[in-house]
């Protein structure tokens, strides 16, 4: 746009408002442009994510001792369940195997005492 020949404030006032139009249209255009990028970008964004989240877990943390204590701890906890398993199959091998004992002993005192 080549610089009009300027005379009068009139014609300042005029070609200011010109450009100030000129201004306006271009922050507009301007705008317009960024919502379409950050619209382009969140597109992106979202393809990139995988279709199925990951779950929120420590075993996939990227701190090194929030993924160690949670092996640890997944660790602990299995073994307790384990360990509580074996302890009542344990226990009640030893109350029958007890209790026949028990009263295989009554048995033998029965016929000692009669």
């Amino acid at each position: 746009m080549a610089r009009p020949d300027i005379k009068n404030l009139t014609d300042l006032n005029d070609y200011l408002m010109v450009l100030e139009t000129r201004v306006a249209e271009l922050e507009n255009e301007d705008r317009m442009i960024k919502t379409v990028i950050n619209e382009v970008n969140h597109d992106l964004q979202r393809t990139k994510q995988p279709t199925i989240p990951l779950p929120s877990t420590g075993l996939l943390s990227h701190n090194f001792f929030t993924r160690a204590f949670t092996v640890f701890g997944h660790y602990s906890v299995a073994s307790l369940i384990i360990g509580l398993i074996f302890f009542f199959i344990y226990f009640a091998l030893f109350v029958a195997i007890l209790g026949n004992s028990v009263n295989l002993f009554v048995k033998l005192l029965n016929m000692l005492t009669k």
